[in-house]
């Protein structure tokens, strides 16, 4: 887990990134202990579906929860690193969601006191021995 400050004009953010290895793996308790003070959590490898957001919800209940599904929906559910989804838990600060065409990238633009600032979450594991790894990597990122 990461956290760092970052003050624009008088208001002070609090971010944080956490690689959740599994949402259920997660206890809820642990979630809300580590970040119900953090203004921004942004998340990887949670492996849950976009409309799945209660286990989140009942951990963070001031913050505003939006997932991106890292499996195709369409398909039965895989394991692996590819697949586990990226997402932001936003507290009380407006935001609007940026599209983007990969499963492994999200960005959010807050207003924070009249100014613009954009984060964007990526979860991009790579695998050395694949050349289609690198490609959907470089994909992603252009």
């Amino acid at each position: 887990m990461q956290s760092i400050d970052m003050t624009s004009h008088s208001r002070a953010i609090r971010l944080a990134s956490f690689n959740m290895r599994g949402a259920n793996n997660t206890p809820a308790a642990l979630l809300f202990d580590a970040f119900d003070d953090v203004d921004v959590v942004l998340l990887q490898e949670h492996w849950l579906h976009e409309d799945n957001v209660n286990t989140l919800k009942t951990a963070l209940p001031q913050h505003s929860i939006y997932l991106k599904t890292g499996f195709d929906t369409e398909l039965p559910r895989t394991r692996g690193r590819p697949s586990g989804g990226v997402g932001f838990c936003v507290k009380k600060i407006p935001y609007k969601r940026i599209p983007t065409d990969s499963r492994r990238v999200q960005a959010i633009l807050l207003d924070v006191s009249g100014t613009d600032l954009l984060l964007i979450n990526v979860y991009m594991p790579f695998d050395r021995h694949s050349a289609e790894s690198l490609a959907e990597f470089s994909d992603s990122v252009h």
